[in-house]
């Protein structure tokens, strides 16, 4: 099913994430949603994936990605019709003249994964039924 990289779940952009790294992830669902690296992935350990909340994981992608990420100010805030707090962090990579990418987010890692995303994958992505 495709899912708008802007509306992704955690689980989910946890999925797209890995796959725009190209690290294999395995889906696990015994009562909390993961995703978990395959063993031997890309020279990678074997465990939980979850870069949306894991700042060791999702913040080195952020740190060599994105090239602006920062909190709207309070008069972007003001002037929105209806404020929406998932739109509350925004990321930026300036890929090239051609090559803009722009992600929006409730938190920094949020807002900075689904930029690396889109640049990487595009607005949509494919993702696995079980994840939606």
């Amino acid at each position: 099913m495709k899912v708008k990289v802007s509306e992704a779940t955690n689980i989910q952009l946890n999925w797209m994430v890995a796959k725009a790294q190209g690290i294999e992830v395995i889906y696990h669902d015994d009562g909390i949603t993961r995703c978990v690296m395959r063993k031997g992935a890309r020279g990678q350990y074997a465990g939980r994936f979850n870069p949306t909340t894991d700042w060791s994981q999702g913040g080195p992608i952020i740190e060599t990605k994105i090239d602006c990420l920062r909190k709207r100010s309070k008069a972007e805030e003001a002037s929105l019709a209806h404020p929406n707090p998932n739109f509350k962090f925004k990321a930026e990579i300036f890929a090239d003249i051609d090559g803009y990418f722009c992600a929006f987010g409730p938190t920094p890692l949020i807002a900075g994964l689904r930029c690396f995303v889109v640049s990487r994958l595009g607005e949509t992505v494919e993702v696995p039924e079980e994840l939606t």
